[in-house]
Protein backbone atom coordinates (compact mmCIF):
# COMPACT_ATOMS: atom_id res chain seq x y z
CA UNK A 1 0.00 0.00 0.00
CA UNK A 2 1.10 3.25 -0.71
CA UNK A 3 0.79 6.12 1.64
CA UNK A 4 2.25 9.90 1.63
CA UNK A 5 3.42 11.59 4.93
CA UNK A 6 0.91 14.62 6.45
CA UNK A 7 3.30 15.88 8.01
CA UNK A 8 6.28 16.67 5.75
CA UNK A 9 7.00 16.89 2.12
CA UNK A 10 10.29 15.72 1.78
CA UNK A 11 12.03 12.36 3.34
CA UNK A 12 12.04 11.02 6.77
CA UNK A 13 11.43 8.43 8.90
CA UNK A 14 8.40 7.60 11.59
CA UNK A 15 9.23 5.33 14.34
CA UNK A 16 6.18 3.35 15.39
CA UNK A 17 4.55 0.44 17.69
CA UNK A 18 1.34 -0.60 16.21
CA UNK A 19 0.96 -3.25 18.27
CA UNK A 20 0.03 -1.63 21.54
CA UNK A 21 -3.24 -0.64 20.14
CA UNK A 22 -3.64 -3.34 17.53
CA UNK A 23 -3.82 -6.71 19.49
CA UNK A 24 -5.43 -8.74 16.91
CA UNK A 25 -2.71 -8.09 13.91
CA UNK A 26 0.02 -10.77 13.51
CA UNK A 27 2.39 -8.59 11.94
CA UNK A 28 2.80 -6.44 14.80
CA UNK A 29 4.16 -9.14 16.96
CA UNK A 30 7.35 -11.00 17.50
CA UNK A 31 5.92 -14.66 19.10
CA UNK A 32 8.50 -16.33 21.42
CA UNK A 33 8.98 -19.80 22.45
CA UNK A 34 6.90 -20.87 25.33
CA UNK A 35 8.42 -20.86 29.00
CA UNK A 36 8.23 -24.12 31.45
CA UNK A 37 4.72 -23.39 31.64
CA UNK A 38 3.94 -23.98 27.99
CA UNK A 39 3.15 -20.05 27.88
CA UNK A 40 3.98 -18.37 24.36
CA UNK A 41 4.51 -14.66 25.11
CA UNK A 42 4.47 -11.75 22.04
CA UNK A 43 6.51 -8.97 22.09
CA UNK A 44 5.91 -5.70 20.33
CA UNK A 45 7.83 -4.61 16.95
CA UNK A 46 8.52 -1.61 16.32
CA UNK A 47 8.66 -0.57 12.74
CA UNK A 48 10.53 2.02 11.08
CA UNK A 49 8.72 4.00 8.39
CA UNK A 50 10.73 5.44 5.65
CA UNK A 51 9.18 8.46 3.49
CA UNK A 52 11.01 9.60 0.17
CA UNK A 53 9.78 12.42 -0.90
CA UNK A 54 6.82 11.80 1.39
CA UNK A 55 5.59 8.54 -0.19
CA UNK A 56 6.27 5.31 1.67
CA UNK A 57 5.64 1.50 0.78
CA UNK A 58 3.85 -0.45 3.06
CA UNK A 59 2.10 -3.40 3.99
CA UNK A 60 -1.69 -3.25 4.48
CA UNK A 61 -1.90 -3.40 7.92
CA UNK A 62 0.76 -1.06 9.00
CA UNK A 63 -0.96 1.51 5.89
CA UNK A 64 -4.59 0.62 7.81
CA UNK A 65 -2.86 1.73 11.61
CA UNK A 66 -0.90 5.19 9.47
CA UNK A 67 -4.26 6.25 8.14
CA UNK A 68 -6.38 5.78 11.42
CA UNK A 69 -3.77 7.59 13.71
CA UNK A 70 -3.46 10.37 10.60
CA UNK A 71 0.39 10.20 10.47
CA UNK A 72 -0.16 9.42 7.03
CA UNK A 73 -2.65 10.45 4.05
CA UNK A 74 -3.74 7.86 0.75
CA UNK A 75 -3.47 11.42 -1.79
CA UNK A 76 -0.11 13.51 -2.06
CA UNK A 77 -0.75 16.61 0.46
CA UNK A 78 -0.88 19.54 -1.55
CA UNK A 79 2.51 21.98 -1.69
CA UNK A 80 1.58 25.01 -1.11
CA UNK A 81 3.16 27.32 -4.43
CA UNK A 82 5.98 29.68 -3.87
CA UNK A 83 5.88 33.29 -4.05
CA UNK A 84 8.11 34.82 -6.38
CA UNK A 85 10.61 37.32 -5.13
CA UNK A 86 9.55 41.10 -4.90
CA UNK A 87 11.87 43.17 -7.22
CA UNK A 88 13.01 46.31 -5.58
CA UNK A 89 13.25 49.38 -7.75
CA UNK A 90 14.51 52.12 -6.27
CA UNK A 91 17.67 54.80 -6.75
CA UNK A 92 19.86 52.61 -4.18
CA UNK A 93 19.73 49.45 -6.00
CA UNK A 94 18.07 47.72 -3.25
CA UNK A 95 20.42 48.58 -0.33
CA UNK A 96 19.94 49.91 3.32
CA UNK A 97 18.93 53.50 3.46
CA UNK A 98 20.53 55.09 7.10
CA UNK A 99 20.42 58.25 8.43
CA UNK A 100 23.70 60.76 9.03
CA UNK A 101 25.27 59.73 12.01
CA UNK A 102 24.14 61.72 15.22
CA UNK A 103 27.21 64.59 15.80
CA UNK A 104 28.53 63.99 18.73
CA UNK A 105 28.50 66.43 22.07
CA UNK A 106 26.56 69.25 19.93
CA UNK A 107 22.86 68.97 20.78
CA UNK A 108 19.84 67.96 18.35
CA UNK A 109 17.78 70.85 18.09
CA UNK A 110 19.09 74.25 16.81
CA UNK A 111 18.19 76.65 19.16
CA UNK A 112 19.66 74.99 22.16
CA UNK A 113 23.37 75.15 19.97
CA UNK A 114 22.24 78.96 19.38
CA UNK A 115 21.73 79.43 23.18
CA UNK A 116 24.67 77.50 24.25
CA UNK A 117 26.79 79.61 21.56
CA UNK A 118 25.33 82.60 23.69
CA UNK A 119 26.45 81.46 26.64
CA UNK A 120 29.96 80.59 25.86
CA UNK A 121 31.08 84.08 23.89
CA UNK A 122 29.45 86.76 26.22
Amino acid sequence: MRVYSSAMYGSGTLCVTPGKKHRDVEEFFEVTEADANGVVSREFRSFAVKFVDGVAEVSDAMGAYLLEHETAIVSAAPVPASRAPQQIQDANFGRPIYKKPTEVGRPHHPEVREELARMDHP
